[in-house]
């Protein structure tokens, strides 16, 4: 009696008038004496034909389409399920609606009733019989409320209509809940789907609804999310069209990751000798800041003093290889600059009210290194996101990517070796002005170079 109530408040609270004016006439031909006593011995043999199996289907399902009976009807029908499966049987078909869907009471059912009863003897409702663990059409509905509520999922916009009893913008109840059930199975709401395709006849009959797979094996569903390791040769990479749907795929997109990683750690190698260039060009850059290294006479003086033919080679300003080195100067301090306005447009700098704060070649620089640094990034986190994905196989062709990276261009960052006759980093120690304790900055400096003393390289290490 509730169930019929149920009904009556589905067909008014839908609104389905339409499906409401289809006239549904009760079973047909239904005189055999087989009809009134199933359970007789003679009437194992009794076959009821398609067609007035036919008939009954397409009038509850004319009224209802969206009951799970009558989605496995129509992969019967249109070639998506397996050609000659057993639960494709008509009357296992109309038993789907009219048994386990509890809709013996709907026009339609008459004939499934009287002869599949309980305890009947006809053949033709026990073979193959309703489909083991059938899903219901209201318990499959909310479960699909209960998944598309909690989560934004593939498949909840063909079902935006929420209620147990609202099928409006829902006709396709079982092809919802399989593509949610098939992307995330282990949710507590596709337990009652699990069971049902558990059954090996049933996942090879309908393998568009228990795997999203057509029927000739292809498939166009996304693979299932499992958050552990795995490994299958069926999974997302990066974007929803790249799923490989065999082996070769897999491997082939493997190794494409793989090379990706390697790519990676090449722009980084490049990075690091771009700035090793850069470097070397500034030590290059340097001017002498004592006016005697300039001066003609300094350069007599030095060569009388030393001995020297006025036509011996310069010295570099007081140090390098034909020079005297002289000492190394001290740390440069980072301090604000302030420098005339003029200066400032000579040099091609940027300054605000005197001070300096970039200047063009600066600026160039900096460009490269944001460009750089977007690439790279953008790289190392679309690899992240695909090791993700937990599949053992790909987070090894990541992994090894990487390794071979850095096998190839792991020495990008080393210094090349200084040669014989310059002179070995020497440790200067420069007290700290501090009121609270005594620590020490070492700052290694190069031997002398150009301008006494190359480049100060600053490496500070403090003790207490």
């Amino acid at each position: 009696m509730l169930r019929a109530l149920a009904l009556c408040v589905l067909l008014l609270s839908e609104g389905v008038a339409a499906q409401a004016t289809v006239t549904i006439a009760p079973s047909r031909n239904t005189t055999d004496p087989c009809y009134a006593n199933p359970s007789d011995a003679a009437c194992a043999d009794f076959q009821r034909s398609d067609a007035d199996w036919t008939n009954d289907i397409e009038m509850l399902c004319a009224a209802m389409p969206y009951m799970i009976g009558c989605s496995l009807w129509r992969q019967c029908t249109s070639g998506k399920a397996v050609a000659g499966s057993k639960y494709c049987a008509m009357p296992s078909l109309v038993g789907d609606i009219c048994g386990p869907d509890e809709m013996s009471r709907m026009k339609g059912c008459e004939a499934y009733d009287a002869l599949c009863a309980p305890g009947t003897a006809v053949q033709q409702c026990l073979v193959p019989g309703t489909a083991p663990n059938v899903l219901t059409t209201f318990a499959s509905k909310e479960a699909v409320d209960g998944v598309c509520t909690s989560h934004s999922m593939d498949g909840c916009q063909s079902c935006s209509s929420v209620g147990r009893t609202m099928f409006r913008d829902c006709p396709e109840v079982l092809d919802v809940l399989s593509k949610l059930c098939v992307s995330m199975p282990d949710m507590e709401q596709c337990a009652a789907f699990k069971t049902f395709c558990a059954d090996a006849d049933v996942a090879a009959g309908f393998p568009k609804v228990c795997t999203q797979d057509a029927a000739d094996g292809s498939s166009s569903s996304l693979p299932p999310m499992k958050m552990w390791f795995h490994q299958s040769a069926r999974e997302m990479f990066l974007f929803k069209e790249w799923v490989p749907n065999n082996t070769g795929q897999y491997v082939g997109l493997c190794f494409a990751m793989c090379a990706l990683a390697v790519f990676t750690q090449f722009l980084k190698a490049v990075r690091l000798r771009v700035e090793m260039r850069w470097a070397t060009s500034q030590r290059l850059q340097c001017v002498c800041p004592s006016p005697a290294c300039a001066d003609g006479d300094s350069d007599k003086a030095s060569d009388a003093e030393a001995g020297t033919s006025a036509a011996a080679p310069k010295p570099c300003c007081g140090g390098g290889a034909n020079g005297r080195a002289a000492a190394p100067p001290s740390p440069p301090v980072p301090t604000t600059s302030r420098v005339p306005t003029w200066r400032s447009r000579r040099r091609s700098t940027l300054a605000v009210c005197g001070v300096e704060l970039i200047s063009r070649e600066q600026a160039v620089r900096n460009f490269w290194r944001a460009c750089f640094t977007f690439v790279v990034i953008f790289l190392d986190y679309a690899l992240m996101l695909v090791v993700m994905t937990y599949n053992v196989g790909i987070i090894l062709a990541v992994c090894g990517g990487f390794a071979v990276g850095a096998l190839l261009f792991g020495h990008a960052g080393e210094r090349a070796p200084a040669p014989a006759a310059q002179l070995p980093a020497q440790p200067v120690k420069h007290s700290s002005a501090s009121s609270d304790s005594e620590d020490l900055e070492t700052v290694f400096v190069e031997g002398p170079g150009c301008c006494s003393g190359g480049t100060a390289a600053a490496h500070l290490s403090s003790t207490a």
